[in-house]
């Protein structure tokens, strides 16, 4: 596990031309210009035939809110014909408020071949920011831990702090898997590289906080946990709960 965080960790850094953000590269990542954009940046990456895109756009929107923000982007989104939604709730980004929005599209006329996508943004004074990552459904988990970095080390100009980033992604990596419940065998939760979730037959979106878990239910209300993991026993403590829940980690 170590291994895997310093070699995420250990990414080249990427600046933005315009000196608007830095992101670090996951290994392979390679910049895709494209003439005459200054609205951002593309990065892809190909492995075994499949391709994932990463897009970082900017846009001045002074003093527009990130509620409206992000329904302007959400509601262009929703406009293309195969639009279909997948998972959508407050997210963070840069340590800042952000919304998440996951859905998928369909490429051909005929509906053969679809991608997954999902935008993240966040607006940092006066200034909107979205991550953009894509690639085909059934691609598109292969290569979550890659986006989880992108979106781990993005940093907006005058905000670096890559060592809080690598200890989020740290964080994160330490969760991922499947847990089951110590006093409900049949209760398992399953916290996915890519931020999503599953729980008792519920899916949903996840982040981490510090020490608070953040988990939200398609179509539900976000909790937070404390959380403290010994071993390979996940505790998770909040006022909603009454007594702490405990997870052992599935080998």
């Amino acid at each position: 596990m170590l291994s895997l965080v310093l070699a995420l960790a250990l990414g080249v850094q990427y600046e933005d031309i315009h000196q608007r953000f830095t992101v670090d590269l996951p290994d392979q990542w390679q910049l895709a210009p494209m003439p005459g954009d200054t609205g951002g940046v593309t990065f892809r990456r190909t492995r075994e035939q499949a391709l994932a895109i990463v897009s970082i756009r900017v846009t001045e929107v002074k003093k527009t809110s990130l509620d409206t923000y992000a329904k302007s982007i959400v509601s262009q989104t929703e406009k293309q014909k195969s639009y279909r939604r997948l998972a959508a709730g407050l997210d963070k980004l840069a340590g800042v408020s952000a919304y998440r929005h996951r859905y998928a599209l369909d490429i051909d006329d005929e509906g053969k071949l679809k991608k997954t996508a999902e935008d993240r943004m966040v607006v940092i004074n006066g200034i909107g920011y979205v991550i953009h990552t894509e690639s085909l459904d059934q691609t598109f988990d292969s290569f979550a831990m890659d986006f989880t970095h992108f979106i781990d080390t993005f940093r907006p100009a005058g905000q670096q702090g890559p060592s809080q980033a690598q200890q989020t992604n740290a964080a994160r990596l330490v969760l991922v898997g499947v847990w089951r419940m110590e006093d409900d065998r049949n209760t398992v939760l399953q916290l996915n590289p890519n931020g999503t979730m599953a729980m008792a037959g519920y899916t949903g979106m996840y982040r981490i906080d510090s020490d608070k878990l953040i988990m939200q239910i398609a179509g539900g209300q976000s909790e937070t946990f404390t959380w403290n993991l010994v071993d390979d026993t996940l505790t998770l403590v909040a006022p909603q709960l009454g007594a702490p829940i405990r997870y052992k980690k599935q080998k």
